[in-house]
């Protein structure tokens, strides 16, 4: 009983770090034109 009270967490602990995407922000195309006010 002591075994899967441990295993079970681990388990969806490693699979959660696997899923993990591991990778730097690009940003997108820069910005040209400024926003503008729709409404206030």
């Amino acid at each position: 009983m002591k075994l899967k009270k441990y295993v079970i967490p681990a388990l969806f602990s490693a699979l959660f770090i696997s899923c993990a995407n591991e990778r730097g922000i690009t940003g997108g195309p820069k910005d040209i034109t400024p926003p503008k006010l729709v409404r206030t």
